[in-house]
């Protein structure tokens, strides 16, 4: 995927990445002329068939680079998203580095079963969800924290450090706001982060890199790139659209709330979805 053609260049190492997310970042930044991007992301290899990977094609002026880490991954059956989510968060973050580490999606939600923390495998608490992780996971660390800023993204995603976010789900799986009826949980693998300087040629060019300078990353440059339990393939969103679809998370789908586990409101104020609304899981190895 290399070029000789207009103003940009794509390094060798680039002919590894797969043509889906190369679609979609092209989109993105013909979108902003004359910015230019870099991608870092722990990839998620699909068992159906050797899945997609990554890459973006550069508008003239743009710089772009790349990172990624190969993890097997998996579809859900029925509601169980956030336990797809965990796995897939797991293996990216290098909790299964053999196949004994493996964790099996039935054993994961016999457990949460028994104890209470879902009937169908719906899953509305991150706390919940983080103790699931801790309990079987014996290399890693599930923690609930605050949704992070656009620099706790990059600065952890660098280190290895994966979400599990909750959001609101589209029909193309997209963040939306629907108030939560359509609250779903996707794996935080990587970013895509625009800025618009790019004049200097020798920053024409797109690499396998990390983003090392995280601390005053802009919200509105930052795109993230996901994995969840719908389909094999990544996505790429806006860091802000994902961020404003958590925090509308009230409501659980109201067609099938009556069978759901939701955990006990702390103040009767509290939304229906308080335990997933402003919130996400940190992944990462001991």
């Amino acid at each position: 995927m290399t070029s000789d053609e207009g103003s940009f260049k794509v390094s060798p190492e680039m002919e590894q990445c797969g043509p889906l997310l190369w679609t979609k970042l092209e989109i993105v930044v013909e979108a902003c002329p004359g910015s230019f991007g870099r991608v870092f992301f722990h990839k998620v290899a699909s068992q159906i068939q050797e899945g997609p990977t990554c890459g973006f094609v550069a508008c003239p002026g743009s710089f772009g680079r790349v990172f990624f880490h190969k993890v097997a991954s998996q579809i859900q059956e029925g509601p169980t998203c956030g336990f797809v989510g965990l796995i897939l968060a797991a293996r990216s973050a290098g909790l299964v580095p053999e196949e004994k580490y493996e964790v099996g999606l039935k054993d994961v939600l016999a457990w949460a079963r028994m104890v209470k923390f879902t009937n169908m495998g719906e899953m509305f608490s991150a706390d919940w969800l983080a103790r699931i992780g801790n309990e079987f996971y014996t290399l890693g660390k599930f923690e609930t924290m605050n949704f992070p800023t656009a620099s706790e993204i990059v600065k952890y995603v660098n280190e290895q450090q994966i979400f599990l976010v909750p959001y609101d789900c589209d029909k193309n799986f997209e963040p939306i706001e629907r108030n939560g009826e359509g609250a779903h949980w996707a794996a935080v693998v990587g970013y895509f982060l625009m800025h618009s300087e790019a004049d200097d040629p020798s920053k024409q060019i797109i690499r396998f890199e990390k983003v090392e300078e995280a601390d005053n990353v802009k919200e509105d440059e930052l795109f993230v790139v996901a994995y969840q339990g719908k389909s094999k393939h990544p996505a790429l969103w806006k860091f802000t659209d994902l961020k404003k679809s958590n925090f509308q998370l009230r409501i659980a789908d109201t067609k099938k709330a009556a069978s759901f586990q939701l955990p006990k409101k702390e103040n009767p104020e509290d939304p229906d979805l308080f335990g997933l609304l402003g919130k996400v899981v940190k992944v990462n190895r001991k």
